[in-house]
């Protein structure tokens, strides 16, 4: 990463393939340096190497939080919440890791509106340790 926000931080998964995913921690605008190099295919050619900033700015919730989509219910109806997530982890892994979601209270899907409900990611690693990072899922709900 070449510049971003004074006290600010971002992570970048999978920083050397062509889908790494940037995980900002506050809004504000990140310069990003991205080079691509087409390897050469034979004897007498040479690799190409192209270098370039782009510029992202980072608006709404960039807090650093996983968020899932959205999910719709009818009213009474107990949502199905993911069992895993892609996470950006703070070490720069992205990993599909297993989400242990906290309770919903019935009340929360009885009425008609909105809730979100938190969980904790049990990261799928060999040094295995469970870590609150604020995973987060807004539910909107549809009447009946």
């Amino acid at each position: 990463m070449a510049d971003q926000p004074e006290g600010t931080k971002a992570v970048i998964a999978d920083a050397d393939k062509a889908d790494a995913v940037m995980k900002a921690y506050t809004p504000g605008e990140y310069t990003l340096e991205l080079t691509v190099t087409d390897k050469k295919t034979g004897v007498f050619d040479e690799d190409t190497v192209t270098t370039k900033q782009v510029t992202v700015d980072m608006t709404g919730d960039v807090d650093g939080i996983d968020r899932t989509d959205t999910i719709i219910t009818g009213k009474g109806e107990k949502p199905s919440l993911p069992d895993t997530m892609e996470i950006v982890h703070p070490d720069g892994t992205l990993a599909a890791d297993q989400i242990v979601w906290d309770e919903i209270p019935e009340d929360s899907y009885n009425n008609e509106g909105t809730f979100s409900v938190s969980g904790t990611v049990k990261r799928n690693r060999t040094q295995g340790y469970s870590k609150r990072y604020g995973c987060f899922w807004e539910k909107s709900k549809c009447s009946t």
